[in-house]
């Protein structure tokens, strides 16, 4: 538990070597405090409410510290949310500090964003004290990351905490974007532990559980329950922690009707994830993965869930097509006409959907069918929102380009989002997989029958891992995830190359010169070979069973 005091130290070495400490000695004062706070705690385990009274004392002193904060114009305001700030971030990284490398490795990609930022101003002495804090939490890193060798305890993620919630208070006066220094960037930056800490203390309370005590629900535990190794669900909330932070530096770079575009469509995909991973119960008592519902399973069981998505993605669709087409102060001559346009057009988009029939549909693959549904609902719902505009409104004041862009963004929207949905699933579904490899013969109807019946049911004890068919054109054609890999004749090569131990015969009728041959290879090369049989039995008398209060 000493990766704490490896941080500080270290911090303290750098500053001190590069003359930068006398200048940003507030900044390293408050986080030092923080982190001497989390020491006592690893050793003393404080309660929740002495902890949370500790931390508002040293918060005071560093807003004290620190410039002053001007976000509403009202000072003692604007003190209470630095305050916040402050206490908010450093028991988000905290909480976040609960699998091996995640608190570090989202603090490194934050310190990593403000040391760009901070340096298009020149080197400073709090760029300085970034790039120490920055160097030290990556040489933690090393270390720290699954599996881990050395741990930094409450000591080390106070100190990142306080010390990149203070930064952002200290870079304020520097700053030269009225949206950049304490407010839309930082919090941008931060917003995975935000996030994370948010998650918790909703479902938390929604189960009537303490907030403030510690447990296996954050998110990165609820993804390893979706079926994630450890590994890749800490690497996932990395990329969602530097594409926040891109976004973040996108508002000081480009134009912010684009970035406003970027932003929607990110908070949409955490809402997203927010929405399903809350459905996946992580405890340790409950052990079977799969139980956790699988993304598109959950929208299909929920259609309320898969509407309240297109209602998000139809109205970054339409915002977007109207930024796109009207610049500058253009947009602001045309906003009267999007929102007087808005309702109309949704409720058009989402008929038009339903007409369709998207909501009829499962989740569970995305091929020809399921595109030209979407393509058919766009039309639908596009037309009839320029019918619908015409009508109402004699289409004054608005663009036809701005409904094709409008059907453009969509459908890159919205089967974007049921491939990328569908990939996930299909991921999950083998990393599910448990039990012997088998391969598949047959990738027609009665093959996509067998696969769904091994993979939702766990009780057969077999992973199929891709299909044989004699059809060419079905070569390379992927199935509930899963690759036709070749014919037959391709198996002796596929069992050296995948090592299955049984094959499944899912064709019915297979000519008998057919399964000699299967049978062959599979004796010759160990393999046991079983084929699918579809029967029904008639229901014969059931006996009566007799309640306990029928007995007594």
């Amino acid at each position: 538990m000493l990766g704490g005091f490896a941080i500080v130290l270290s911090v303290a070495i750098a500053l001190t070597a590069g003359g930068a400490v006398g200048s940003v000695l507030p900044l390293f004062a408050g986080a030092f405090a923080m982190f001497a706070l989390g020491a006592l705690d690893d050793e003393l385990h404080f309660g929740a409410a002495t902890k949370l009274v500790a931390q508002t004392v040293i918060g005071l002193v560093i807003v004290y510290l620190a410039p002053a904060v001007a976000l509403t114009g009202v000072p003692i305001v604007d003190e209470l949310i630095a305050l916040g700030w402050v206490v908010g971030i450093t028991n988000a990284f905290n909480l976040l500090d609960n699998m091996d490398g995640l608190s570090s490795g989202i603090a490194a990609i934050a310190g990593s964003f403000y040391l760009v930022i901070l340096l298009e101003g020149g080197p400073t002495p709090l760029a300085a004290a970034i790039a120490a804090f920055t160097g030290a939490t990556l040489g933690f890193l090393i270390y720290n990351f699954q599996p881990a060798k050395i741990f930094m305890g409450d000591s080390g993620s106070l100190f990142l905490g306080s010390f990149l919630a203070g930064a952002a208070l200290f870079a304020a006066p520097g700053a030269t974007s009225q949206l950049a220094p304490i407010a839309t960037v930082p919090l941008l930056i931060l917003l995975i532990p935000i996030f994370d800490t948010a998650f918790v203390t909703v479902t938390r309370r929604m189960s009537g559980r303490p907030a403030m005590v510690g447990g296996r629900d954050h998110l990165s535990h609820r993804l390893v329950r979706l079926g994630m190794p450890e590994r890749l669900a800490v690497l996932g909330l990395y990329a969602l922690a530097a594409l926040g932070g891109l976004i973040g530096f996108s508002l000081l770079r480009v134009d912010d009707g684009f970035s406003t575009i970027v932003l929607g469509a990110y908070l949409i995909l955490l809402a997203s994830i927010g929405l399903v991973l809350g459905h996946v119960e992580a405890h340790a008592e409950v052990a079977d993965q799969s139980q956790a519902p699988l993304v598109g399973e959950l929208a299909y069981r929920k259609r309320v869930y898969e509407v309240l998505l297109d209602v998000a993605l139809l109205t970054l669709a339409y915002y977007a097509a109207f930024r796109v087409r009207f610049q500058g102060p253009e947009f602001a001559h045309f906003i009267g006409y999007l929102v007087a346009g808005f309702p109309v057009v949704l409720g058009c988009q989402l008929s038009g959907l339903a007409l369709a029939g998207k909501y009829r549909q499962e989740w569970r693959t995305f091929g020809s069918a399921e595109l030209l549904t979407l393509l058919k609902g766009i039309f639908f719902g596009v037309a009839g929102s320029v019918l619908a505009i015409l009508y109402l409104y004699r289409f004054e004041g608005f663009s036809r380009t701005v409904f094709a862009l409008d059907a453009a963004f969509l459908a890159f929207l919205l089967i974007g989002s049921r491939v990328a949905i569908t990939s996930v699933d299909d991921y999950l579904r083998r990393q599910r997989q448990r039990g012997d490899r088998v391969l598949i013969y047959g990738a027609g109807r009665g093959g996509t029958v067998l696969l769904r019946e091994l993979l939702e049911n766990s009780a057969h004890n077999l992973a199929p891992i891709g299909f044989l068919d004699d059809n060419p054109a079905r070569r390379r054609v992927r199935i509930e995830g899963l690759e036709v890999l070749g014919a037959l004749e391709d198996l002796p090569s596929l069992i050296e190359s995948h090592r299955p131990v049984e094959v499944l015969v899912s064709i019915a009728g297979l000519d008998r010169a057919r399964l000699g041959a299967l049978s062959t290879i599979c004796r010759k090369h160990g393999l046991r070979a079983r084929v699918m049989r579809f029967a029904l039995e008639e229901l014969g008398p059931v006996p009566h069973v007799r309640h306990d209060s029928q007995a007594s």
